[in-house]
């Protein structure tokens, strides 16, 4: 690269971070906009570096020099938060949200989004003692589409509501006491769908509002009649009529039961379904086909996941339809077996000799979406090597 492209470049970079500042700057006359980028640049250093004790006086000179710039209001917001300040930091991070908020990255302590700056100041209302304005803010917040809801619960800054009836609300505990299991499903699926009503940002683009609320109302008068492994793949079923691949139920939580998998890892190819992961009794199965699940050709398998597989387009069934096809409720609940306690595969080797294959589910702790593993021998080809 010449030196005059290089130099072009970093022009561009620069042209790029100074018209991102000034794009926060609302009707406001900057006489020296050189200086003003400068002392911006200067602010959000201390902040990464989270000397906020450093970063009051120079943010509370900037915001009366430049009074619409949202960036720094919501970092005076903060530091006033972190130094204990927090009517302080209620009336910055209020101004940050009449500016139009912050797009700020990589701040410690602060999440940028318009719903996260409202449970902050949630969180400053708290610590001051102001129940009932913490909690108005924590329900903007939610409405507004907060998506961790489910970790201020554990926040040291509610701590004192934890025990509080309005709070508890928040989570769909309605103050009923000694429920029955069935009690307990309904409370848990009328807040499941309250959550996706509140969450999703186009709740009906795949399946109409009336259908929608009937499917809980179908469940509902089904509880009594359901296992709990079959209410969690019912709601699974749920989900994936909603069309969004981000939107899913992973049934693992080691703390409240897990539905069980196979002992083996599913890989589909372009030649097909194969084994490509095994536990240790089983790892002779790794490298063969998988031509059925009981009396279910593979291949009709794979698309029945669709039901529970929330997917935005074909890639994610051939992704993760055979994660779904390793969770034995889900098969039951799709019609593709009715045992769970063993389910019976047919495999094929490279000469096209068959093997039916009987499976014992396991249980399992959810890590993480399965990746193609290692080759058990090397050296490894270049696109399993990292």
């Amino acid at each position: 690269m010449n030196k005059l492209k290089v130099v072009s470049l970093v022009f561009l970079l620069v042209f790029l971070n100074s018209y991102n500042a000034l794009s926060q700057v609302k009707k406001s006359s900057i006489e020296n906009t050189i200086e003003y980028f400068n002392k911006r640049t200067e602010v959000i250093g201390l902040a990464k570096s989270e000397n906020w004790q450093a970063l009051i006086p120079i943010l509370e000179s900037l915001t009366q020099q430049y009074q619409n710039d949202g960036d720094l209001f919501y970092l005076l917001g903060l530091s006033y938060y972190q130094t204990e300040q927090y009517q302080y930091a209620v009336t910055a991070l209020k101004r940050t949200l009449d500016c139009g908020g912050t797009v700020l990255s990589g701040i410690p302590t602060g999440s940028s989004p318009s719903n996260d700056i409202m449970v902050k100041i949630a969180k400053a209302y708290a610590q001051a003692g102001d129940k009932e304005n913490a909690m108005l803010w924590l329900r903007k917040g939610v409405a507004s589409r907060y998506d961790e809801k489910p970790f201020v619960k554990g926040d040291s800054a509610f701590l004192a509501f934890n025990e509080d009836s309005d709070f508890q609300m928040l989570y769909g505990n309605n103050g009923q006491e000694n429920v029955t299991r069935n009690e307990a499903w309904a409370i848990d699926i009328d807040y499941f769908e309250k959550r996706i009503i509140e969450l999703h940002y186009s709740p009906y683009h795949a399946i109409s509002k009336t259908d929608f609320a009937q499917s809980f109302i179908d469940l509902r008068a089904r509880i009594a009649s359901l296992s709990d492994e079959q209410i969690v793949v019912e709601l699974m079923k749920i989900l994936g009529g909603m069309g969004n691949g981000h939107n899913l139920i992973i049934p693992t939580s080691p703390e409240m039961g897990a539905l069980k998998k196979l002992p083996v890892q599913f890989y589909q190819f372009n030649e097909g379904l194969f084994i490509v992961d095994a536990e240790d009794d089983l790892k002779q199965w790794i490298g063969y086909k998988v031509e059925m699940i009981e009396n279910t050709p593979i291949e009709e398998a794979l698309q029945k996941t669709n039901v529970v597989n929330a997917r935005d387009n074909d890639m994610q069934t051939l992704w993760l339809g055979p994660y779904y096809l390793g969770l034995p409720d889900v098969l039951e609940g799709l019609g593709i077996i009715k045992n769970t306690k063993q389910v019976v595969i047919t495999l094929s080797d490279a000469k096209g000799k068959f093997n039916k294959l009987i499976l014992n589910p396991v249980a399992w702790i959810f890590s993480e979406f399965p990746e193609i593993p290692k080759l058990k021998i090397d050296p490894q080809p270049l696109f399993l090597s990292k």
